[in-house]
């Protein structure tokens, strides 16, 4: 028991977390989404232009290399969202779990 502490007064309510662990949360939530739907866009154009033997088809050379060259950049765009978003959530989870 503290110097002041008096039965009849209860004690102070916590303090709330600052506003800095609520936008680290956000933009945790938001890049991990954002790094899924990334991921997922550039495996659904993989599978629709892939026939049955299992042979990726394009329309001619340019669509080929262009594809890949956007879903490679959409790729690695994908992976910086990905680790931000574990970045800003080891923060926040770090910051609530320290004494």
């Amino acid at each position: 028991m503290g110097p002041y502490h008096s039965p009849l007064i209860p004690p102070p309510p916590p303090s709330s977390p600052p506003y800095s662990l609520w936008i680290a949360l956000t933009a945790a939530v938001v890049f991990l989404a954002s790094a899924v739907a990334l991921f997922l866009w550039v495996g659904r154009r993989h599978f629709y232009r892939t026939n049955s033997a299992g042979v990726e088809e394009f329309k001619n050379y340019s669509s080929a290399v262009l594809s890949r060259i956007v879903e490679g950049v959409v790729t690695l765009l994908a992976g910086a969202c990905l680790l931000a978003g574990l970045f800003s959530g080891v923060f926040f989870f770090g910051f609530l779990l320290s004494p």
